[in-house]
C-alpha cells in the first residue's frame, strides 16, 4: 500500500468498523509488525508467504466460526436485554396493583 501498512490501516479502521475478523498476509517477518497488527489492529491472525492452500482453508474456517459466534452471541444478549425489560414492565404493573 503507498502511504501506510497493512497494520496501519488496520489500526486506523477499528473504531468505525470494529465486527470483521482481520488478517494479514505478508511476505515480510517483521516481529514489531506483528505486534503491532495483534495490539492496535485487532488481527486474528497473521499469516506468512507462501502460504499452504489448507491451513489457509482452515483458518479462515475459523474465522467465519468466529465471526458467526460473536453475532450469535450480540444476538442473544439483545434478546435477554429486551426480555429483561419485558419483566421489568411486569414487575411494575403487578406492584401498581397490589
Amino acid at each position: 500500500m503507498p502511504n501506510m501498512t497493512g497494520s496501519e490501516f488496520l489500526t486506523s479502521i477499528v473504531n468505525v468498523y470494529p465486527e470483521p475478523i482481520r488478517m494479514i498476509m505478508t511476505g515480510y517477518a517483521d516481529l514489531n509488525a506483528v505486534i503491532d497488527a495483534v495490539n492496535n489492529g485487532k488481527v486474528y491472525k497473521y499469516l506468512t508467504k507462501p502460504w499452504d492452500s489448507d491451513q489457509l482453508k482452515m483458518i479462515i474456517d475459523e474465522a467465519y466460526n468466529t465471526y458467526s459466534l460473536q453475532q450469535q452471541q450480540k444476538k442473544l444478549i439483545k434478546d435477554l436485554l429486551r426480555v429483561n425489560e419485558q419483566l421489568e414492565f411486569q414487575l411494575i404493573q403487578k406492584s401498581s396493583f397490589e
